[in-house]
């Protein structure tokens, strides 16, 4: 174990996503999304190292701290505004120190989803490299399913980083696209093996001949849930399991619900934490994917982790699924054809032997590519050419 004072890394994480709760023992029943869920296992395999420690930025106290080692949850402290300008001062760059103090000889902070221009501010006036983690689709996806206000703030993190560090080559390409920016580094995605330790192995679940269809995601334009009413519509015989963030004002979003709710075979789950949603890819399910874009969904990598087939609409990861089947399938791809994907669905369905191939398949490959220690590895190599 390497000595406090001998770190040669130090990585912060911006108070958002707080994923701090898939860190504590027991897992805080938080509801994370893909972002945190990413951030929490990166964060995990760093610590093992030894040679990193990793901070923590929170808005506000906690009752529990994580039980990672080397991993310090710290509240940010509030500068004073008001006073005798040169004691201000003072005790506001004594208050600033505190924050950001580190014992790496080298320090990044990375944020994901959100950050404040007056915490960039303060960031760069310790002179700490920001590092915009593009681990999510929404910033690529210039279309009317984002908002036309999440794409200008979008545009706005991008100006604030000191580096932008995409998953995969879909969204290099679309960041240079549609922003300019033709110097994104490229780091993959990473998974965590083996799965949630709470989980039930796969040999705990009988596969049938009547799975259930597992969607997860958020009630967003760019997940085009509404495809989940036709789909239920067209395998009446097949349960759905819908995940889904919980339930809002926005009119969309109680629209589709409504829509759902007619669906006899239709379960609609308004949030689930973590630790239960992991629970549910061991269970007998095909995880169904209806994004319009995604480089690597999180519900992919989930899927492989527990070794269950994945068929998507539109999305084929780069190449990575069919739209046939294949001995060495990794998944499935329907190119935007509704009927095709329901004929897979349907093919899938009455053959357990084959999902549990294809799952299998997902499972070593994504272990291959994305082992996590293996990608921290790259990420400390990233850091040593700032």
């Amino acid at each position: 174990m390497t000595a406090p004072n001998n770190y040669r890394y130090t990585v912060f994480f911006v108070p958002t996503p707080n994923f701090t709760g898939l860190l504590a023992i027991p897992e805080r029943p938080w509801t994370v999304g893909g972002t945190g869920q990413t951030c929490a296992i990166l964060t995990r395999a760093l610590s093992r190292r030894g040679d990193t420690e990793i901070i923590l930025l929170l808005d506000k106290p906690q009752d529990f701290s994580p039980n990672v080692p080397r991993v310090e949850a710290r509240v940010l402290q509030s500068m004073i505004s008001r006073g005798v300008p040169y004691l201000s001062r003072k005790l506001n760059k004594n208050t600033e120190k505190n924050n950001f103090r580190h014992q790496g000889k080298q320090a990044i902070v990375f944020f994901s989803t959100s950050i404040s221009p007056s915490l960039v501010s303060r960031i760069k006036a310790q002179h700490i490299p920001l590092a915009f983690w593009v681990n999510g689709d929404s910033l690529v996806d210039k279309s009317s399913l984002i908002p036309a206000t999440a794409q200008k703030q979008n545009e706005g993190f991008l100006e604030f980083a000191n580096y932008i560090i995409a998953q995969n080559k879909y969204q290099q390409q679309k960041l240079q696209d549609i922003y300019g920016h033709d110097s994104t580094f490229l780091m993959p995605c990473l998974v965590e093996f083996p799965a949630m330790s709470t989980a039930k192995s796969n040999q705990d679940t009988s596969l049938t001949n009547r799975p259930t269809l597992l969607w997860a995601g958020r009630c967003s334009g760019v997940k085009r849930p509404w495809f989940l009413t036709q789909l239920a519509q067209l395998i009446p015989e097949l349960n759905f399991k819908l995940v889904m963030s919980q339930m809002t004002d926005n009119q969309y979003d109680r629209a589709i619900r409504l829509d759902l709710s007619r669906c006899p075979n239709v379960e609609v789950i308004n949030g689930l934490p973590h630790e239960e949603l992991m629970n549910l890819y061991h269970e007998d399910i095909i995880v169904i994917n209806t994004s319009a874009s995604e480089g690597l969904p999180n519900t992919y990598i989930e899927a492989a982790q527990a070794q269950r087939p994945f068929v998507s609409l539109e999305v084929d990861l780069g190449g990575l699924l069919d739209d046939g089947f294949r001995e060495e399938s990794l998944g499935l791809c329907a190119h935007g054809d509704l009927n095709l994907m329901v004929q897979q669905i349907r093919k899938l369905a009455t053959d357990p032997e084959r999902r549990l191939r294809i799952g299998r398949a997902a499972s070593d490959y994504a272990y291959k590519q994305w082992n996590a220690d293996k990608i921290a590895a790259q990420w400390i190599a990233f850091m040593d050419t700032l």
